[in-house]
């Protein structure tokens, strides 16, 4: 198996992430759909690269794939960096209000790294707030970043928006991010990744 962190760069050069953007989200559609028949209501997070947003195709072809799957629109997340979008944000806002009326989610990772994170909210519709992973390294022991975290937290909820906590290791941090107010926790700490998109034949 081939790293992303090495084919990617490769691709980006080549101009082909969007292709690599729809293969994911088809074979998220199609193991939302697989899960739904078996009985497990599933939202995906699925991240998108900023080579997308410049595709006028990308979101009609998502609703397409959607209708055809018989899925909700609100199974899918997309996700984008909040540094990426804000060097991105004429297309970034077009493409999250586009999601709202397909009825999608969108997310802004990494939130929290910049200096004016909540001015970003004021331009794009996010439905939920991926803090930044660099706040989670050694969470115990860090109480400005406990600090940190719990103001994230209070302010998105006064927005209206939902947090999501990265790379959860540990009890101990899973426990001071509840008590902070987070949402959602993800990390190998709950679960470790599993394969279940498979190339396509």
């Amino acid at each position: 198996e081939i790293p992303p962190n090495q084919f990617l760069p490769i691709a980006e050069r080549h101009g082909k992430l969007p292709a690599i953007d729809r293969w994911v989200i088809a074979n998220a559609i199609h193991a939302i759909a697989e899960r739904e028949r078996a009985g497990h209501r599933t939202t995906f997070f699925v991240k998108l690269t900023p080579q997308s947003l410049d595709d006028q195709t990308l979101l009609p072809w998502i609703a397409q794939q959607l209708k055809n799957a018989r899925q909700r629109g609100d199974s899918l997340v997309f996700e984008m960096p909040e540094s990426k979008v804000v060097t991105s944000l004429k297309p970034a806002r077009a493409f999250a209000k586009g999601l709202e009326q397909i009825h999608c989610g969108f997310a802004l990772e990494q939130f929290g790294s910049g200096l004016n994170s909540f001015q970003l909210l004021k331009h794009i519709p996010a439905h939920y707030l991926k803090i930044d992973r660099n706040f989670m390294a050694d969470l115990p022991r860090h109480k400005e970043n406990q600090d940190k975290i719990k103001d994230i937290c209070e302010q998105a909820h006064h927005a209206g928006k939902l947090t999501v906590a990265e790379f959860v290791e540990d009890a101990a941090s899973m426990s001071i991010l509840f008590s902070c107010g987070v949402n959602f926790v993800q990390g190998n700490f709950l679960q470790e990744p599993e394969k279940i998109l498979h190339a396509a034949a």
